[in-house]
């Protein structure tokens, strides 16, 4: 298992970035959602709404910064050739699954940034506070409001659509794809072929 890609495994950098941006996604759409919950009529709710929500624009800033390091590293190395016999129609469909997310991973973030800005939410990262670079107004902020929550749940059913390729090549196909994501070594990937 090497830094860097090969045509044959993905590198253990790309791996943890991979796995470390999964993480963080599911946390900021839970916190998002938890936050959307919360009774905001009343002081407590209020009070729990930004706490979540301040979480919610940390993790998304932490994607940005996880997903341009990403975007970096990517054009920098080899990506793993697609297993053999897999039809060419799911090879595309990989490529633009992976192309949406990382538009989404970048889109989402920055809208959210956008928005929340523009009605004087201090953006916070994980306690720091951060100057709002820009203060959209009227129709943009209600414009940076809908991106976000659009592509919030279009995020949603292309890593839904992303994670049930990776079953559905584990567990129909019979490949190695996810086995090369967990980076378990080629005698590790026959014995769970196996079972």
């Amino acid at each position: 298992m090497g830094l860097r890609s090969t045509a044959e495994e993905w590198g253990w950098v790309t791996r943890t970035l991979h796995w470390f941006v999964a993480l963080a996604v599911f946390g900021m759409i839970a916190a998002g959602l938890y936050a959307k919950s919360r009774d905001v009529s009343t002081v407590a709710g209020d009070l729990s709404y930004f706490r979540v929500i301040d979480v919610h624009k940390s993790l998304g800033l932490l994607i940005i910064l996880l997903m341009a390091f990403r975007a970096l590293w990517r054009l920098s190395e080899r990506t793993p050739r697609a297993p053999a016999g897999l039809p060419a129609w799911e090879v595309v469909l990989a490529r633009v699954t992976h192309l949406l997310l990382y538009v989404g991973l970048f889109l989402i973030p920055v809208s959210g940034f956008l928005w929340a800005t523009a009605y004087g939410e201090p953006v916070r990262f994980f306690g720091l506070k951060l100057p709002g670079l820009m203060h959209l107004r009227g129709a943009e902020a209600t414009l940076a409001r809908h991106v976000h929550v659009l592509a919030a749940f279009a995020l949603i059913a292309v890593v839904t659509l992303h994670f049930t390729g990776a079953l559905k090549n584990h567990f129909v196909g019979r490949n190695d794809v996810l086995h090369k994501m967990l980076g378990l070594a080629p005698q590790e990937r026959a014995v769970l072929k196996n079972e």
